[in-house]
């Protein structure tokens, strides 16, 4: 698989927010890795934490709501909605 750290798939999870810290720091010293993908690994980390964070903080206001209950799914996705 690191045979080729340009291939398609590697390329793919280097965009992905949850693996891309990874893949990045393991593709940057096998092999020249393009700009646009070190750049782009960036612009989409920079963009996505605030979005987990938004919707954490929902989870985590529902789950002190409901205190001893385990939500359902229709609940946590009525929770996200709300602003």
């Amino acid at each position: 698989m690191f045979s080729n750290p340009n291939m398609t798939f590697i390329r793919v999870l280097s965009w992905f927010p949850f693996t891309a810290p990874t893949m990045m720091l393991l593709r940057m010293p096998i092999a020249e890795v393009p700009v646009i993908d070190i750049v782009g690994s960036i612009v989409v980390l920079i963009i996505s934490i605030p979005a987990v964070l938004w919707v954490g903080s929902k989870i985590f206001r529902m789950g002190l709501l409901m205190y001893g209950k385990r939500p359902g799914l229709r609940q946590v996705l009525r929770a996200l909605r709300q602003a």
